[in-house]
């Protein structure tokens, strides 16, 4: 695998005929340009007006023109064919072997089996665009990802340290606090949990600040830490308006993160014979009474792939709620499914459901309605359509096993940590689970003293946080 970086790429992008980019100057900047060439007027107003040949950084289209312009480079000099379902990805099949780009504005990721159709990529790269940086090794530090190959393993390490360590910059004082070093999870049972009178509103310049951050930390979540997935969800919801409440909740994720920010998530390349969906809703979660949905995909070995998000309707018992979360991830489901076949991988898609009930109306839609999910939108009967044309398939999953739990709920202590490593893929083979069962097991829990909802203590009467025992 390479890593290129297009030098001065919006540049090199010409803008064409129909399309006029003008660039305004004023001051000594259009005396100096004017003294350059003497074509170029000042108005009377002291103002000079300049039509780009080529696009130049600042521009709104600037972007979209480079990305034409390696479109062309890719498909018309080169060969390659985009991806129908993502269109920064490019494939082009040789006899060694496929060749995959995939491009992020003028950070283009190469990989391949064949080292030399790999470098023949590159050299007509650097044919088209001259000036361009290449960077080989096995490991690479791609948007933000220090991506680490081990073929011996056949995986890929996503690691994200620096840019997490970089976000919780300006916030030491406030995460250094001895309570949140020590938290082993990034949210407590209260994630969901508001006031009614929606409390102490943060200033406007530390709203700002609980938004941008959030933002870089669903970023993170996406990509290499889905563990903070479900936390990074619910405080997404908060952005318009926190509260102090919400500020604790981000410290205490910040603080999470502080210890385990060398956590990565790795990528392996074994058994990938099919696409495997498990998908939990949890009902009623929030104070609105709505549930919230998570999904996870494992392709093969693997999970690589991760949902968790606000359903956005009220449902009235859980296994509407569950039907409901199929539906939110149905078209990633699909997405998923359609790109992997782009990339030469015809896949069967699965989905794993715990809930018997739900299975029934994905597959019978409303011939197996009752009285409770009579009053169902039709939308949520789509996935019977596509298990009658074979696009997908279901399967019941006992619940102890169903992994997207993880993103519905903040679960604690042992199991926590049992199910990040699986999601995490640190130990690299499946991981005996015990889900459910281990909360179920009252020797196995213990009351923690220092539970508390965020900015109350705790009281006699009030709840208390069950913690599994280490």
């Amino acid at each position: 695998m390479r890593t290129v970086d297009i030098k001065g790429a919006f540049l090199k992008a010409k803008v064409p005929d129909d399309l006029e980019l003008i660039v305004k100057m004023e001051g000594d900047l259009a005396i100096l340009m004017n003294q350059f060439c003497d074509e170029f007027k000042i108005d009377q107003h002291g103002m000079m007006y300049l039509k780009c040949i080529k696009a130049l950084y600042g521009h709104v289209e600037a972007a979209r023109l480079f990305y034409n312009d390696l479109h062309e480079s890719l498909t018309m000099k080169m060969g390659f064919v985009k991806n129908g379902y993502d269109p920064c990805v490019y494939n082009k099949k040789t006899n060694e072997g496929m060749v995959t780009v995939r491009a992020h504005v003028d950070d283009l990721k190469i990989s391949s089996k064949s080292e030399r159709e790999l470098l023949k990529v590159i050299d007509n790269l650097r044919e088209i665009y001259q000036e361009i940086t290449v960077h080989e090794g096995s490991s690479h530090d791609y948007l933000g990802m220090i991506m680490t190959h081990d073929l011996d393993k056949q995986c890929v390490t996503i690691n994200m340290e620096k840019y997490i360590l970089a976000c919780i910059e300006g916030f030491e004082e406030e995460v250094s606090d001895e309570r949140l070093r020590s938290v082993n999870t990034p949210a407590s049972n209260y994630l969901f949990k508001t006031r009614k009178d929606n409390g102490v509103k943060l200033t406007r310049e530390k709203t700002k600040l609980f938004h941008s951050t959030v933002a870089k930390l669903l970023f993170v979540a996406k990509r290499a830490r889905p563990d903070i997935l479900l936390t990074v969800s619910f405080l997404t919801t908060r952005v318009k308006c926190p509260d102090q409440d919400d500020w604790k909740k981000l410290m205490r994720l910040l603080g999470y993160l502080k210890g385990t920010a060398d956590l990565y998530l790795t990528l392996l390349c074994s058994n990938l014979n099919n696409l495997t969906w498990y998908i939990d809703g949890s009902y009623a979660s929030h104070e609105d009474m709505r549930g919230q949905s998570g999904a996870m995909l494992l392709a093969g070995d693997c999970a690589v792939l991760f949902r968790s998000n606000k359903q956005k309707v009220n449902t009235r018992s859980s296994t509407e709620t569950e039907l409901v979360a199929v539906d939110d991830a149905l078209p990633t489901i699909q997405w998923t499914k359609q790109f992997m076949y782009d990339q030469g991988y015809d896949l069967e898609t699965i989905i794993k459901e715990d809930n018997r009930s739900t299975i029934l109306l994905m597959k019978n839609g409303k011939l197996s309605s009752g009285k409770r999910t009579k009053h169902l939108d039709v939308r949520y009967f789509y996935v019977k359509d596509l298990i009658e044309r074979g696009v997908l398939s279901v399967n019941h999953c006992v619940s102890d096993d169903m992994i997207a739990d993880f993103f519905t709920k903040p679960l604690q202590g042992n199991l926590f940590q049992q199910l990040r490593n699986v999601i995490l893929n640190l130990n690299h083979k499946e991981i005996a689970m015990e889900h459910r069962s281990v909360l179920e097991n009252s020797d196995n829990l213990t009351i923690c003293s220092n539970a508390e909802f965020p900015g109350e203590p705790v009281t006699e009467e009030g709840p208390s946080e069950l913690c599994v025992k280490e």
